[in-house]
């Protein structure tokens, strides 16, 4: 993203409420995601699409982290058609982990999953509490039809999902480390809809 002195772009971000039950608070959270995007934008020349795309998610972290979102999910830091350098992905997470005072999960945004593997344990690693898994389970299966769409399903893709169950079992941080327990009493729900 390069902005000439005083150009202007404006950024649309839309955040979903499925159920309904927080209008303004989502309306304020969109207009923080938009002022941040912009912000960051306009921030200068990037010296990459990687730059462009750590500061986004860094900045992401440290502003919804302070909005009081229970769990962030985050997309990696670094894009890995732009860099499979471990030291870059390991400095960037720690960016991350350094941003979020709430619990964060990654995303596995459609890579390979031997890639999305190799996230998920430096992630952990770096303070995740998670995964957010889809394609890179289950990806191949699309192009599969009848039994051998169920038979990778049953086979590979329950296999993925052990295996990011086991490196989060072994390396992710508890999300109750950045949270403290919910405050149940009466009618809690009650403080979604200011």
């Amino acid at each position: 993203l390069d902005l000439q002195p005083l150009e202007k772009r404006v950024f649309n971000v839309r955040i979903r409420d499925k159920w309904n039950i927080n209008g303004p608070r989502v309306k304020s959270l969109t207009n923080t995601a938009t002022g941040l995007v912009e912000r960051v934008a306009a921030a200068g020349r990037f010296k990459s699409v990687e730059d462009a795309l750590r500061q986004v998610v860094v900045e992401s972290a440290r502003t919804f982290s302070q909005l009081g979102v229970d769990v962030l999910k985050l997309e990696f830091p670094v894009d890995p058609k732009q860099s499979m350098d471990e030291a870059i992905w390991q400095q960037a997470l720690d960016e991350v982990n350094a941003a979020c005072t709430v619990p964060w999960a990654i995303l596995s945004g459609g890579v390979a999953y031997a890639i999305f593997k190799r996230q998920a344990e430096m992630a952990c690693a770096a303070g995740a509490s998670g995964v957010i898994v889809g394609r890179a389970v289950w990806g191949e299966a699309v192009e599969l039809q009848g039994t051998a769409r169920q038979t990778f399903l049953d086979d590979i893709g329950k296999s993925r999902m052990r295996e990011l169950r086991q490196i989060c079992a072994q390396s992710a941080e508890s999300w109750q480390s950045r949270t403290s327990a919910p405050d149940l009493r009466g009618e809690w729900y009650q403080m979604y809809s200011e």
